[in-house]
């Protein structure tokens, strides 16, 4: 019978030991990986035994530079030649590594990133994901405070806010940048009105009073190029051909922005001006 898989497999060159729970320890190679399992060649055996959960590592890297990457995961079937392992938990990081690799020896590279897309429940993903958010919450928040530091000479401070719902009272703005290419989404910035005239001015050294609502919404489009643009730079160090989309900005009370088919991330700020958000809408490749 011939079998069938649902996803994508490669072979990459890659020694591998699990160390069970039970004190087996098997070693090998990888048959083959996908981003739901992983299946091992058995090679070496030590205290024969069934085998439910244990640690698996990785050798990545060179003989003379080797790294070591462990994963926690799941025995989903053991016999005489062969394991098939689901992988579960890691360092994210371990995962941005062995997903990177199994990319680079695909033959169908964009298949494989087809397969992926949106699918929160592969194995993979699961742990990268995390990764992805928080990597993109770190450039959120060095762009941020480069840009208060540089140009406005102040500080901003990464908060953490409560889901309160928003004063109606008050009147927002919104600066909504796109990117697209080897990821695609939306970066938005978020604000009362009365933060982005007290930025402008701080910006233009002009008194408040004195700036009009032209002018606010062109200061804060910037003030969100200018972010996007640094979220843009730090992703474009692991992925290319990110391309920015000029920004849209919005002001009235519904400056909201969702999406069922992007993950999410968002970084809450306090500042000199008053509060703001940032959040990233983003594909996971």
């Amino acid at each position: 019978m011939t079998e069938k898989r649902r996803h994508s497999r490669v072979t990459p060159p890659i020694e591998v030991s699990i160390h069970c729970d039970n004190g087996t320890v098997y070693r090998g190679m990888i048959q083959d990986i996908s981003m739901a399992g992983v299946n091992i060649r058995i090679s070496k055996i030590h205290d024969m035994g069934f085998c439910h959960d244990g640690l698996l590592k990785m050798k990545f890297g060179t003989n003379e530079d080797p790294y070591i990457a462990e994963f926690i995961g799941e025995v989903v079937r053991c016999d005489a030649n062969s394991i098939i392992y689901k992988l579960k938990e890691s360092d994210p990081n371990n995962f941005k590594m062995l997903k990177k690799i199994i990319l680079d020896h695909a033959s169908e590279p964009q298949s494989l990133i087809d397969e992926i897309k949106f699918n929160e429940s592969l194995s993979l993903n699961s742990l990268y994901l995390p990764a992805m958010r928080e990597s993109i919450r770190v450039f959120m928040q060095e762009a941020v405070r480069s840009i208060f530091q540089v140009y406005l000479e102040t500080e901003a401070f990464s908060v953490t806010r409560s889901d309160a719902p928003p004063d109606m009272e008050s009147v927002n703005i919104s600066g909504i940048c796109g990117f697209n290419g080897a990821l695609y989404g939306s970066i938005i910035v978020v604000a009362e009105l009365s933060f982005a005239r007290l930025l402008v001015s701080r910006l233009l050294e002009l008194e408040p009073e004195k700036i009009n609502m032209p002018t606010i919404v062109d200061g804060f489009g910037e003030l969100a190029n200018m972010i996007s643009g640094g979220v843009q730079s730090g992703l474009s160090e692991e992925y290319e051909n990110i391309s920015l989309i000029p920004p849209m900005v919005f002001v009235g009370n519904q400056c909201t922005y969702s999406s069922d088919q992007l993950f999410n991330v968002r970084n809450d700020f306090d500042s000199t001006f008053g509060p703001f958000s940032v959040e990233c809408f983003f594909s996971i490749v």
